[in-house]
């Protein structure tokens, strides 16, 4: 996994790189690996509902304690040309993410996502719900084809993950639970091919509730075994309102 993140993100102009979702900061390491070979800065973004591990390593590397759409809709640091997501593994919570990372993400910059290649009928558990999977938002938001019964690699009726038009090349690494890249070719408006943002924005604060009422039971997949930051967490974002300028807080590794 960690070594297709360094190669995709291995790219002479990129110089800031993003890591949604830290956890372990095996993601985060590879990127500073990258990043300490072309002379750029990474920035982790995590909100503390598993415990964060930093490894030892890490180069120009700011750690900022937030949740990941509230940090991307009040983002005013650098223009990023990489970014990885491991968050949540919701269609509905990707998609809110990508409601304001894509358009951050400079034209000519990739986007990589982690558990794009579940097996049919796993999904990711909340408060006892079920939700849809990190592919389905990958292809209701880049209104991606879906596989025929004939396709090989994917399951009848699921969103292709090998695809390029003219606005974006994604490449699917279908190993483990699966990895997938865009990369941003053009500004095209992704935004306003979805009808109804109000609706997916509700799911996640449907699950940003559940998280703050249950704490380490509300998933079946992380422990919840650290401290919720919610200094930079917003529940109740209009996907319509004016982006906001808020003071973050981070922490800063050489």
């Amino acid at each position: 996994m960690y070594t297709e993140i360094e190669r995709f993100a291995s790219n002479p102009a990129y110089r800031v790189f993003v890591d949604i979702g830290v956890r372990s900061g095996g993601s985060s390491l590879a990127l500073s690996n990258v990043a300490r070979k072309s002379g750029g800065i990474v920035y982790g973004i995590d909100y503390g509902y598993c415990t964060v591990h930093l490894p030892n390593g890490l180069h120009n590397y700011t750690l900022i304690n937030g949740e990941s759409v509230t940090v991307g809709r009040s983002w005013r640091r650098e223009r990023p040309d990489f970014i990885f997501i491991d968050a949540t593994h919701v269609k509905e919570w990707l998609m809110c993410e990508l409601y304001y990372w894509w358009d951050l993400l400079a034209v000519g910059g990739t986007m990589g996502f982690h558990d794009t290649n579940w097996e049919d009928g796993r999904q990711d558990i909340w408060g006892g719900k079920s939700y849809a999977t990190v592919d389905e938002g990958l292809g209701e938001f880049f209104q991606l084809p879906r596989a025929s019964r004939r396709d090989p690699l994917r399951a009848a009726g699921r969103p292709v993950l090998n695809y390029e038009d003219r606005n974006i090349r994604c490449a699917n690494v279908p190993d483990g639970d699966g990895l997938t890249f865009v990369l941003k070719k053009t500004n095209h408006d992704y935004r306003a091919g979805i009808g109804d943002w109000a609706s997916i924005f509700r799911v996640r604060a449907e699950i940003l509730r559940c998280i703050v009422a249950n704490g380490k039971a509300a998933s079946d997949y992380c422990d919840g075994s650290g401290v919720i930051c919610t200094d930079h967490l917003d529940i109740d974002i209009d996907p319509n309102a004016e982006m906001i300028s808020v003071s973050l807080s981070a922490q800063r590794f050489d």
